[in-house]
């Protein structure tokens, strides 16, 4: 007679994401996310912003040339359906050159 082993479920835990970053305009940025979990979590990104736009899943996000309207901060959220999901955030901020010297401006007043 076998005994069937019980599944273990354990809460969605982000155990790294990206520190805040400054970039310059027009940079490339790969934002990172990693969870843990059981069953594993899937890893959502999504921009703070009112014109935020859907990104794929993954628990990398890349942005390609980045603008103004992409600065800002960045949620990333583990879930499994085990407990709430897990979430972090993290800021971009895009530096500001002004005759010659570099500002730093969240951008987040717009």
């Amino acid at each position: 007679l076998q005994v069937p082993v019980p599944l273990v479920a354990v809460s969605p835990k982000i155990f790294r994401i990206s520190s805040d970053i400054v970039v310059n305009e027009g940079s490339n940025v790969t934002l990172v996310c990693l969870a843990t979990g059981k069953p594993e979590p899937s890893i959502s990104w999504r921009h703070i912003s009112p014109s935020a736009k859907p990104f794929e899943s993954g628990q990398y996000l890349d942005i390609y040339g980045i603008t103004r309207d992409q600065a800002g901060e960045y949620e990333c959220s583990a879930e499994n359906d085990v407990s709430v999901p897990d979430v972090r955030k993290v800021k971009v901020t895009k530096m500001w050159v002004y005759s010659g010297v570099a500002l730093q401006n969240s951008l987040l007043l717009g």
